[in-house]
């Protein structure tokens, strides 16, 4: 998506959750995770390796930056997917 796109995109999902709408949106960009969603779900094969909000995800890891906790949770899924 150009830059224009995406600002556009960007203004209609604001707007949407100012006004209390619910988002379904999946995302690699970590940055648009962080502002535009409340609640969170980082999926590693379809099995949920995390629910909750991006602060918890935070607290809940051993990271102190959201996307390096992401990370962590993906990595830590991909080990228990070595154990079978």
């Amino acid at each position: 998506m150009d830059a224009k796109a995406h600002r556009e995109v960007w203004k209609i999902l604001s707007s949407l959750k100012e006004k209390g709408g619910t988002i379904l949106l999946t995302s690699h960009f970590m940055y648009e995770v962080k502002v535009l969603c409340d609640r969170i779900c980082i999926l590693r094969k379809g099995k949920t390796a995390f629910s909750g909000t991006v602060s918890e995800a935070v607290k809940s890891s051993s990271c102190d930056k959201f996307e390096d906790a992401y990370l962590w949770y993906v990595e830590r899924a991909e080990k228990t997917d070595e154990n079978f």
